[in-house]
């Protein structure tokens, strides 16, 4: 499943059709037996997994320069590549499942009213963001070198937009 719209589309837009894919993965058979495996685990274990699975499973490639593709998270794990959306979306639908709250962070380097960025935060601060450590240009996709996780790591962006879920 997955939800298309044009480049032009607000913040808003996305964020509420990432929040669709996020409820609609976490309702996927496939997701909530990954999730089950994480029950019981130590909260900070359980962030890592899922941090580690997802930028595991999928290489950083970016988005249509004119389209934004809202996925569900059985996608990254079919299609192997995955941009910030498809990471978040992943990651949001894990979260849900163990009623760990969060929120969606979507970030600016230079204007205020257009994001470039968006990536999972939970409520007591840990950031889950599996694209930090990747070539951005996709390269790694392609090569499959180079990558180094960054768990927990956020780059200071200049704008900052929260939405908790």
């Amino acid at each position: 499943m997955e939800t298309t719209f044009t480049k032009n589309g607000t913040a808003f837009d996305s964020l509420e059709a990432m929040n669709v894919q996020i409820v609609a993965s976490a309702l996927n058979p496939t997701i909530q037996k990954l999730a089950k495996k994480l029950e019981g685990l130590p909260r900070m274990n359980q962030l890592y997994t899922i941090f580690k699975t997802a930028y595991d499973l999928a290489y950083f490639e970016g988005d249509n320069d004119t389209k934004n593709t809202v996925r569900d998270a059985v996608r990254l794990i079919q299609d192997k590549k995955a941009n910030c959306v498809d990471y978040s979306v992943f990651i949001g639908a894990f979260l849900l499942l163990l009623d760990i709250p969060f929120k969606l962070r979507m970030v600016s380097e230079s204007e205020p009213d257009k994001w470039t960025h968006v990536y999972v935060k939970t409520l007591d601060g840990i950031t889950l963001d599996a694209v930090l450590g990747q070539d951005q240009n996709g390269g790694e996709f392609k090569s499959r070198q180079g990558r180094k996780p960054m768990f927990n790591t956020e780059v200071p962006f200049k704008y900052k937009y929260d939405l908790d879920l």
